[in-house]
């Protein structure tokens, strides 16, 4: 059984994909990491025994495109910490980067590169530890949303409108069907 939980705004909602299907099993709201601990708490027969996935869009949430060097996945690990670090600072964040698909060839290679203060998310990580928890990790809800459409050539490319509950996202394809960006656009119509 997966779990995942969706924090989008200040909303939450606990999700369980199975075999029949995918099923909303709570919703509610949190405004900070320690409210999101709160409602899982709360929530905990929904999860124990899971394997738990947390998606997130919040205000704080950063996307960065980054061309890295073919190096060492540690070298190129060394050379993302620097540069986060000249772009935020001393605020301590937790990122992923997500290798896009080549756009040409050469000896780099294109990075999305997803960041979120800690905050946010140690008391989350902190509290699944302590309750033994499996958690897969804290991912970027319109990275996945956008790395889960479907590619598609068109001779001019595409933009696609991607539902995330009552959130529409735009995902922007190139001809070939390859990511160039993606944009949260906001509430969507009851009658859409």
């Amino acid at each position: 059984m997966r779990i995942r939980v969706i924090w989008d705004y200040g909303r939450v909602q606990i999700w369980r994909s199975g075999s029949s299907g995918t099923v909303c099993l709570a919703s509610g709201e949190a405004s900070d990491g320690l409210a999101l601990t709160v409602f899982l708490e709360a929530h905990y027969q929904f999860l124990a025994g899971s394997r738990l996935t947390v998606l997130v869009d919040h205000p704080h949430l950063d996307h960065r495109l980054e061309r890295m060097p073919r190096l060492s996945r540690r070298m190129q690990h060394q050379l993302l910490e620097q540069r986060l670090q000249k772009a935020y600072g001393k605020e301590s964040r937790s990122w992923a980067a997500l290798i896009l698909p080549e756009q040409e060839a050469g000896m780099q290679e294109l990075r999305l590169v997803a960041s979120l203060p800690k905050d946010l998310i140690s008391p989350l990580a902190a509290w699944a530890f302590k309750v033994g928890l499996y958690l897969e990790g804290v991912f970027s809800l319109p990275a996945a949303l956008a790395k889960v459409t479907p590619e598609q050539a068109t001779p001019e490319g595409r933009i696609q409108s991607v539902q995330a509950g009552d959130v529409s996202y735009l995902v922007a394809q190139n001809p070939q069907g390859k990511l160039l960006f993606f944009l949260r656009v906001g509430e969507c119509p009851d009658d859409a």
